[in-house]
């Protein structure tokens, strides 16, 4: 592969760096205010009842990561739909 041809790609592959479908400061925001504000935080423990309230259960990593996961995943792909629904309303075609 010639010098050219590697600058070439690299630059298309910044470009597309700079092209975001969703902003993470959004979901960052949106995933501290549900698992803070709405008590989701207490979904993480040993307790089988999906309470949003303090309790005396131990918290478990796994389930750390699944709910985290799944709230951020979630988080996305409402924003995404959002976006794409208000894109066809509005008919702006940058979304």
């Amino acid at each position: 592969m010639n010098a050219w041809r590697h600058l070439f790609l690299t630059n298309e592959l910044n470009e597309l760096q700079t092209q975001r479908l969703i902003s993470s400061e959004f979901v960052l925001l949106a995933y501290g205010v549900l698992m803070e504000g709405f008590g989701l935080k207490y979904w993480i423990t040993h307790d089988p009842e999906l309470s949003t309230e303090a309790n005396t259960s131990q918290s478990n990593f796994v389930l750390f990561f699944f709910v985290t996961t799944i709230l951020i995943y979630g988080i996305g792909v409402t924003q995404y739909a959002l976006q794409q629904i208000y894109g066809k309303i509005t008919g702006d075609s940058s979304t």
